[in-house]
């Protein structure tokens, strides 16, 4: 009945502004400087297609129950990128990127991980994509500098795209190459010990789905399965895997999407739910002295992560992550990584940010120990 109402009202408001409307302001109909949810459904479907007539396949001036599937979709995006309604305008315009395309890396992202949360647009999940990490640091007390480099390098490319209006549950499928590299070291030749040395290659398929109905508990599902090839910047080990992960996204309650706690504790919350299962064989150990040579391997078990922003300002993020996986065979009995980071972003469109992140436990797949303090730059692309 909700959706019905919205609906109508949607349609209202799509009869009283310019048909190629592409400014906020022109939906903002109270003169309130903000857009509530009607307005902003207007505005969204207006982005979707300035006709209509990717909404109204049909021509009747309705939405249909496959066409309000669709428009469900768009609304949802809309919702991950921005939160609940209503949004300022100039929050309207930040989160739909009105403003001129930027230079293009051929669709190349930069990245602190090699996941992709929002398949349907792989290049505008930043708001959920964390920045690869440049840090350096000088140990006055042990005479030593450190410096790191943490990131990802992904290439989406699309395999599968749900046309618009269409009732099917898979929204997208992708194909992602990706090679992840983590790398903290000594500048003195003569340090030992204490580095970081990770570099894995992975061959992905993303996929995306949406239930046929209004669910109760998932809006979105994503699975990923990876062919992995874990090794260092030396080449020297050789770890080969497949990893699966399971994420559904329940945006209502904040799975995905960042809800804000309420106009008395102005703090919008986001989290995220994976299953993560690896499994593979370690055929040479290198210098890892964490890898068992020929030694098979199996570990499940959850990953989590919090972020929190002030609604205030949107620019700073606290993030939470702890992953833990349990050893079914092989060596160790468990992992556990635990990450918490502060990341202020110094422009609008999040590309460059000063970044603290602390990290202590096991890095996946290598099993390097890592207890590291890292202030940097970020990047993120």
């Amino acid at each position: 009945m909700k959706l019905r109402a919205l609906g109508v009202a949607l349609l209202g408001l799509w009869a009283a502004v310019p048909a190629a409307a592409q400014d906020p302001a022109e939906f903002d109909l109270d003169g309130d400087g903000r857009l509530d949810e009607a307005e902003l459904s207007a505005f969204v479907l207006h982005l979707a297609d300035p006709a209509f007539s990717d909404i109204d396949q049909d021509r009747d001036g309705k939405i249909s129950d496959d066409e309000r599937s669709f428009f469900e979709l768009e609304l949802m995006d809309a919702r991950k990128k921005c939160g609940d309604p209503p949004y300022a305008l100039e929050e309207v315009e930040g989160c739909f990127s009105l403003a001129p395309e930027e230079a293009s890396l051929g669709g190349l992202l930069i990245r602190r991980s090699h996941e992709i949360v929002n398949l349907s647009e792989p290049e505008e999940s930043f708001d959920i994509a964390e920045p690869a990490l440049l840090a350096y640091a000088r140990d006055r007390k042990e005479d030593s500098s450190q410096w790191q480099v943490q990131g990802a390098l992904l290439r989406p490319f699309f395999l599968h795209e749900a046309a618009a209006g269409s009732s099917s549950r898979l929204s997208a499928v992708l194909l992602v190459p990706s090679v992840s590299f983590d790398r903290l070291g000594t500048t003195e030749e003569d340090e030992e010990g204490g580095e970081i040395d990770s570099l894995v290659f992975r061959l992905g398929v993303d996929f995306e789905t949406i239930p046929k109905k209004a669910s109760p508990f998932f809006d979105l599902q994503n699975y990923r399965f990876y062919l992995s090839y874990a090794t260092d910047f030396s080449w020297d080990s050789d770890v080969r895997a497949l990893e699966i992960e399971w994420e559904p996204q329940m945006l209502s309650a904040g799975i995905g999407m960042y809800r804000s706690l309420g106009k008395s504790f102005p703090l919008s919350c986001r989290g995220r739910i994976i299953l993560h299962v690896e499994g593979g064989e370690v055929h040479d150990g290198g210098d890892n002295p964490d890898l068992v040579e020929d030694e098979s391997f199996l570990r499940i078990g959850p990953k989590a992560q919090l972020d929190l922003q002030p609604d205030f300002y949107k620019r700073l993020t606290l993030s939470l992550g702890w992953d833990h996986h349990y050893g079914i065979s092989g060596e160790p009995g468990r992992t556990e990584l635990a990450t918490i980071g502060l990341s202020w972003a110094l422009d609008t469109s999040e590309h460059v940010s000063l970044e603290a992140v602390f990290q202590n436990g096991q890095l996946p797949l290598t099993l390097e120990e890592t207890e590291t303090i890292e202030v940097g730059i970020g990047l993120k692309f």
